[in-house]
């Protein structure tokens, strides 16, 4: 509802002078505001009435309805002011009187006649605000609740040729619940040396209808803009006058040398180095579900019912023999995992198997792991019987938990899914029946260790700011890597050597780097890296596989590692033990959970050594995080994400 204009005209006008900077010699930027003050104020309402009431009680009801209409009330009060700061405070004001008083419009009666209402209450009111003093001049803003307390509520009602009619409005509210917001200007009036303080405030509040219902029935409400002064007290103590003492002597702050930067690297005598790889890999006992269908994604290999005849496990030794990529042989194996169980199942009448369905649909779960059963009774003539299925709302062992992730959408997708559990060691593992029993593979790949010019550059984390390097050949052409701000950075040999003309194979490493101090740091070493490839004997490999945000599973497979893994490893090995993850988390998160799986896997395989008495194995272990260069697989689909949370273990024959 719009102001009337002689309450617009006050708005405008307090407005200009409170935001005008009134430059008194008491406002000295010296004057410490005090933290506590306290007064009194007063101000008028300008009242002005939205809405409309007919019916003032139950004995009188006026014969057409009353509507708009405005006046002036007055409004007085207490109040306590907390100034912690310059710009924030709060105050509490306590309202002892803040009057409604406001006629309505006149109206015009049948009879030819006027009807006249003026209504007056009053109430007590409870005002705490937040107070802001945005500026370096001393005006503010503040807001807040208002709490009233209705003490009057008559009117009275004249008509032309009729006795007035004075009595009170019924269906009144008792408490009122609103808000308000407004601005100030504190004048200090006090001398800048005056251990009291006074303050003049004039102020401007604006009293919205919304919550001034004052009545439980009707359409009744009241605008209000207050205009008023308060006045302000407050004590502070006296500036100490500190005399002038002589300082005492500047003792001299020791100068703490930087440590010495010690910098060397570590290259293999030539590049590259090929494996013959027989490596073990585990099968996620996991399909997983598409969010649009309960079917089996088309992702999985599925076999007519001749194709399944003629199937045997050890047939898939043959589709993956060709080098190719490792994760594109690895998710072949994974994706015929509905025929591996089916091959394993037939070949095994005594296993059987429980599939757990998960979705948070109700019995969506179920068909999940139905559609599962029905392929391979139908296609392998696996005896129904032999197959339980479930249903879930979560898997038992699920991707989303209570610690949220911003990445909800790929965790939830991998919780749409059906487990495969079984207690024949036929189909799963022996480590707690959550991994299917692994297959193993052929191929022929770069070690990864022997293939790297590895740059180490001592406590560079706690000295340096960033360091580089530039390697340069016998033949005078350089190459430059860097920045790092890490001890140790990795340069794949392939890369250094790929534009080398240089046959002899010589090469010139310097590292420049800048001190936290802001010092320049130069070293330099040589290497000897020939163009010549190689092909190791046999190597082993094995991974294991973590649950989502997992670390501390290791103990799961402490069996399988100290059993297993351990007594493949001869005398004078080297094991390369890294440890990866998706892309869920945080980047820092993510590189200390590598680190934590990869240096658990360590310790325990570093024990099982111990008491077999092999002391002679050398260890290259480290984490690589969510590094997608480094990754095993992509992160696209959830089992490449399961499959990225691994530890891959390489035992490398000297």
């Amino acid at each position: 509802m719009k102001p009337p204009a002689a309450i617009t005209k006050v708005i405008v006008t307090l407005s200009i002078i409170l935001s005008f900077p009134i430059a008194l010699s008491a406002q000295s930027p010296l004057l410490k505001t005090p933290v506590w003050w306290y007064g009194v104020s007063g101000a008028a309402n300008f009242n002005s009435n939205a809405g409309s009431m007919q019916q003032l009680n139950n004995s009188f009801t006026a014969p057409q309805p009353f509507s708009k209409g405005s006046n002036v009330g007055r409004y007085a009060s207490l109040f306590l002011e907390y100034r912690p700061t310059r710009i924030w405070g709060g105050s509490f004001n306590v309202g002892y009187y803040d009057s409604k008083n406001a006629p309505f419009n006149k109206i015009d009666l049948p009879c030819g006649c006027e009807g006249v209402l003026h209504t007056n209450t009053s109430y007590v009111t409870i005002e705490p605000s937040v107070r802001v003093s945005p500026f370096s001049f001393p005006l503010y803003f503040f807001g807040g609740p208002r709490v009233s307390f209705n003490g009057q509520h008559s009117f009275n009602y004249r008509e032309t040729n009729k006795p007035d009619i004075n009595s009170d409005l019924s269906e009144v509210q008792t408490v009122m619940y609103a808000g308000q917001i407004g601005t100030g200007y504190d004048i200090i009036l006090s001398k800048p040396a005056a251990t009291r303080v006074f303050a003049l405030s004039p102020f401007i509040a604006y009293l919205p209808d919304f919550g001034n219902a004052p009545r439980l029935i009707d359409s009744w409400n009241v605008n209000t803009i207050r205009a008023g002064v308060a006045l302000k007290f407050a004590h502070k103590s006296k500036a100490k006058v500190v005399e002038n003492t002589p300082l005492p002597p500047l003792k001299p702050v020791p100068v703490i040398p930087e440590p010495e930067i010690q910098f060397a690297v570590t290259a293999p005598k030539a590049a590259p180095v090929k494996l013959e790889i027989l490596e073990t890999f585990p099968l996620r006992n996991y399909i997983f579900i598409n969010k649009e269908s309960a079917a089996i994604p088309a992702r999985y290999i599925k076999f007519t019912q001749n194709e399944a005849a003629d199937f045997k496990e050890e047939k898939l030794l043959t589709l993956i023999e060709n080098p190719g990529e490792r994760s594109t042989k690895q998710l072949t194996v994974y994706h015929n995992i509905l025929n591996i169980i089916g091959d394993r199942m037939r070949s095994n009448p005594e296993s059987h198997l429980t599939l757990i369905g998960s979705s948070i649909k109700v019995n969506e779960g179920k068909a999940f792991a139905e559609n599962v059963k029905t392929y391979l009774v139908s296609v392998f003539g696996i005896a129904g019987a032999r197959i339980t299925t479930q249903q879930r709302s979560k898997p038992l062992v699920p991707s989303e938990h209570m610690r949220g992730s911003k990445q909800l959408e790929l965790i939830r997708a991998e919780d749409r899914r059906v487990d495969i559990i079984s207690s024949s060691n036929a189909i799963l593992t022996e480590v707690n029946s959550k991994t299917m029993k692994s297959v193993v593979q052929n191929s022929i790949e770069e070690e990864a260790a022997a293939n790297n010019v590895v740059l180490n550059v001592n406590k560079a984390e706690d000295v340096l700011k960033t360091w580089s390097v530039d390697i340069t050949d016998g033949k005078g052409f350089k190459q430059s890597f860097g920045p790092y701000n890490k001890s140790t950075a990795i340069i794949p040999a392939r890369e250094l050597i790929a534009n080398s003309t240089d046959a002899e194979g010589n090469y010139h490493v310097v590292m420049t780097g800048q001190t936290k101090s802001g010092k320049s740091v130069k070293k330099d070493t040589t290497i000897h890296l020939l163009h010549q490839q190689l092909i190791k004997n046999k190597a082993l490999r094995y991974s294991i596989l973590f649950d989502f945000d997992k670390a501390h599973t290791i103990s799961t497979y402490q069996s399988f590692l100290s059993n297993v893994v351990a007594p493949n490893i001869p005398e004078n090995s080297t094991v390369v033990i890294h440890g990866h993850t998706d892309i869920v988390g945080s980047e820092k998160h993510n590189q200390t959970l590598s680190d934590n799986r990869a240096m658990a896997v360590q310790r325990v395989l570093q024990s099982a050594l111990t008491k077999a008495g092999k002391n002679n194995v050398k260890f290259d272990t480290r984490g690589f995080g969510q590094d997608v260069n480094k990754a095993a697989f992509a992160n696209a689909l959830p089992e490449e994400r399961f499959y990225n949370r691994t530890v891959i273990i390489d035992i490398v024959p000297n």
